[in-house]
C-alpha cells in the first residue's frame, strides 16, 4: 500500500498512518484528536477534512505537509490615503509574517489589478481571492449595507466602531445577510463620519443646503442630500477638486481623509460636523472560497482581520485629529447645538423610509432594530 494513502474499509476504526503511532483509534477520536471539524466565520456550516466516497475513508498521513496556499488581494486604495492605506497594508504584512509556509496573500493596491468598479466583478471571476473595497461603491447592488451608513444613526465614529466590530450584532447580522448572496464579509472597517464640505456658505439648517450641489459618492449619501433639498452630483474624488475649483459643485459629503489626500482643503472653507454618512472598507471573499479553504488558513485571516479592524480605527481617528487641528485651519469648523442637529434628523426622516422599502419592510425594519439596539 502506498505510503502517501491508506484505505480503511472500515468507518467504525482507523490505522494511524504515521510510524510514529502504531496504535488503533476510532473514527470519533482520531477526528477530534487532528481537529478536523471547523466552522467556517461566514456560513456557519462544517467542513471535513476526511473524505468520504463509497464507504471508504482516505487518510492523509499525519506527518504530511500542506502546500501553503497563495492568495490574490486587490485594493483601489493608493498610499495617498494616509490614513487609510497603512491598515490595509498592516493586514496582508501580518496575515504574510504569521501565515509562512500556511497562506501568503500578494497585494495589488491602487487599482493596479481591479479598479474600484471593477473589484466585485474580479472577485466573482477570481482574478482576485479577496479584496478591500469601499462599501459606498456597491450599495446599490447590495443595499443592507446601507444600514450602516444612514445619516444620524450613530453619535460619532466610535460609537460606529464599538457596535459594528467583530462578534457584535450588527457585525454578525451583516454577515449573514451577505453570505445570503454568496459574499463572505471577513471585517468591516470603519472610518470617521462623513461632514458636509461647502465653498461658499456655512451650513447649519436644512435651509441652508436648499438648492445647493453636492458630491457624493454612494446611493444612501444621494439620497440623503436629496431629502435636504440638495442636488448630488455623483463622481470619484478625484474628480472633486476641479468640480469644486469650476463651480461645477458648492461642496461635498466627505470623510477627512478625503479633504487631504484630494488637496481640497484650499478649497474648501466651511465643515458642518455632523454624523450625515457615513461607509466602511470591507475586507471580502465569497462565501464558497472562504469554505474551500483550510481551518488553519481561516483562522489566521479571522485573527488578522479582527486585528485590521482595531488598527484601522485606531489610525484614522488619530489621522482626523491632526487634520483638524494641524491641516484645516482654513477651514470654519461648524458644530451643531442638540436643537440643530434634530432638525437635519426630522428632514431624513424619508431617508430611513426609502431605505426601508429598498430592502424590504421586513429585513429593513429588523436591521434599523440591530442598528438602534432594539434587539
Amino acid at each position: 500500500m502506498s505510503d502517501a494513502f491508506r484505505i480503511l474499509p472500515s468507518i467504525g476504526l482507523m490505522v494511524a498512518v504515521n510510524h510514529e503511532i502504531n496504535h488503533f483509534l476510532t473514527l470519533k477520536e482520531y477526528i477530534m484528536k487532528k481537529s478536523f471539524f471547523s466552522k467556517s466565520r461566514c456560513t456557519g456550516k462544517l467542513f471535513m477534512v476526511v473524505l468520504l466516497i463509497t464507504g471508504l475513508i482516505i487518510v492523509a498521513p499525519v506527518n504530511a505537509k500542506a502546500k501553503e496556499l497563495k492568495l490574490v488581494i486587490a485594493s483601489y486604495l493608493t498610499p495617498g490615503y494616509k490614513d487609510l492605506f497603512p491598515p490595509l497594508k498592516g493586514f496582508v504584512d501580518s496575515v504574510n509574517k504569521r501565515g509562512k509556509g500556511v497562506v501568503q496573500l500578494d497585494f495589488f493596491h491602487s487599482g493596479t489589478l481591479l479598479k474600484a468598479k471593477e473589484l466585485m466583478s474580479g472577485l466573482q471571476a477570481g482574478t482576485a481571492d479577496i479584496i478591500f473595497h469601499t462599501d459606498s461603491y456597491i450599495t446599490g447592488t447590495y443595499p443592507i449595507l446601507g444600514m450602516v451608513q444612514l445619516p444620524l444613526v450613530f453619535k460619532n465614529a466610535e460609537e460606529r466602531f464599538e457596535k459594528i466590530k467583530f462578534g457584535t450584532p450588527i457585525s454578525n447580522y451583516l454577515t449573514k445577510k451577505l453570505d445570503e448572496k454568496g459574499l463572505c464579509m471577513m471585517g468591516y472597517a470603519v472610518p470617521p463620519m462623513e461632514y458636509v464640505w461647502t465653498t461658499k456658505k456655512a451650513v447649519r439648517s436644512p435651509s441652508d443646503l436648499k438648492g445647493k450641489r453636492l458630491r457624493v459618492s454612494g446611493k444612501v449619501e444621494s439620497k440623503t442630500m436629496v431629502n435636504l433639498g440638495v442636488a448630488p452630483v455623483r463622481m470619484p474624488s478625484a474628480e472633486a477638486y476641479m468640480a469644486l475649483k469650476r463651480g461645477i459643485v458648492e461642496g461635498m459629503m466627505s470623510y477627512p481623509g478625503t479633504i487631504a489626500a484630494r488637496k481640497l482643503d484650499g478649497i474648501i472653507k466651511y465643515c458642518t460636523k455632523a454624523s450625515f454618512g457615513s461607509y466602511g472598507v470591507l475586507l471580502m471573499t465569497t462565501s464558497k472560497r472562504w469554505g474551500s479553504w483550510p481551518e488553519n488558513v481561516r483562522r489566521i485571516l479571522t485573527e488578522e482581520a479582527i486585528r485590521f479592524e482595531a488598527d484601522f480605527y485606531k489610525t484614522v481617528t488619530g489621522y482626523s485629529d491632526y487634520l483638524f487641528k494641524e491641516s484645516f485651519k482654513t477651514i470654519e469648523i461648524i458644530e451643531l447645538t442638540e436643537k440643530e442637529n434634530e432638525a437635519f434628523k426630522q428632514s431624513l426622516t424619508e431617508t430611513y423610509d426609502w431605505w426601508v422599502d429598498l430592502v424590504g419592510k421586513e429585513v429593513g425594519q429588523e436591521a434599523l432594530r440591530i442598528v438602534r439596539g432594539q434587539q
